[in-house]
């Protein structure tokens, strides 16, 4: 800028040497005492003019394209000092978050992602389901048969039933409820089918809710909503009771039932890493502080953290010109 100052004054100071020589009448053939016309003034003003003008113009694009800043104050507290003024930021400006509390965030995060659960199939659900509705057909012909023996029903059902243990067959049999029992297994069955059961669920996580996907869609449901198959005797002892059914003997029949019980759900690992990376990746690396956001008050003692964030400040505060004297 101080350029542009000195070749309007070169112009100003050699346009004005021209006029007093031409005013003095010096090789101009013209005699001394006589004035110049007003043509003549208006010609040897006008170079003067068109410098001005454009010095003007010049000044003012200046100003436009490079507007003064103002000295900014540097001069901020160290770590273990008490602030002695509030610090706010003159305008916005980013500070990296420290690698622990990013790791800290990560972490949490990755544990409150719900897991993604997949509907199995109708095809294969009906497979597991047949092991069920072939338990309940034996159960009852044992149940309402009256010439075989006890013995002999036992017998039967441990061919039929090899997941069941021979010593748990007789007090199958010895129900208070012969005429009710199969109806009950039926609906306690069909009660958690209803709500969903999965074959597992991640162990570790803090999430509340899970994902629920078919071909077609995406829901989402609580955490507590569904049954996990090792839970399923859980499940299974209360709505027996509802039904009508002794505390110790609900416990054994939900104890029976159980491996009879194929889950509906199944848990998907690679979907749920999947998403879990994802949530990693959306979390906060910086710190964005906006213009006139307070970043220490008056008489607070700073910290490591805060020196780490002034120190940010001071560096943008330097390349935007600011600083001490």
């Amino acid at each position: 800028m101080a350029q542009w100052w000195l070749r309007l004054r070169g112009l100003v100071v050699r346009d004005r040497s021209t006029r007093e020589g031409r005013h003095g009448g010096r090789g101009t053939g013209k005699p001394a005492g006589k004035a110049p016309g007003l043509g003549e003034v208006a010609r040897t003003d006008r170079p003067l003019t068109w410098a001005v003008g454009l010095g003007v113009v010049l000044l003012v694009l200046h100003l436009f394209l490079f507007p003064p800043v103002p000295r900014l104050e540097t001069d901020f507290p160290e770590a273990g000092q008490v602030a002695e003024r509030e610090i706010r930021a003159e305008f916005p400006f980013e500070v990296p978050l420290p690698a622990h509390d990013i790791q800290m965030q990560e972490n949490q995060i990755v544990l409150e992602v719900p897991p993604v659960l997949r509907k199995i199939q109708p095809g294969l659900a009906q497979r597991g389901d047949a092991r069920m509705e072939n338990m309940l057909i034996a159960l009852g012909a044992a149940l309402t048969d009256t010439v075989a023996t006890l013995d002999e029903k036992i017998g039967l059902l441990s061919l039929q039933l090899p997941t069941v243990r021979q010593e748990e067959i007789p007090r199958l049999l010895a129900t208070s409820e012969p005429d009710s029992l199969v109806s009950w297994i039926r609906q306690a069955w069909t009660h958690v089918v209803g709500v969903g059961v999965v074959d597992r669920l991640p162990a570790v996580g803090t999430y509340d809710q899970v994902v629920i996907l078919t071909e077609n869609t995406e829901k989402l449901r609580g955490r507590n909503e569904i049954i996990v198959q090792a839970n399923l005797a859980d499940a299974l002892v209360p709505k027996l009771a509802n039904l009508g059914m002794g505390p110790e003997e609900a416990t054994h029949v939900a104890s029976v039932m159980r491996p009879f019980i194929s889950p509906n759900h199944t848990y998907d690992p690679d979907e749920t890493k999947r998403r879990q990376g994802d949530a990693r990746d959306q979390v906060a690396k910086v710190k964005r502080y906006l213009t006139g956001e307070r970043i220490i008050d008056e008489g607070v003692l700073v910290s490591e953290q805060d020196v780490v964030i002034l120190d940010h400040l001071r560096e943008q505060l330097l390349a935007r010109g600011g600083g001490d004297d």
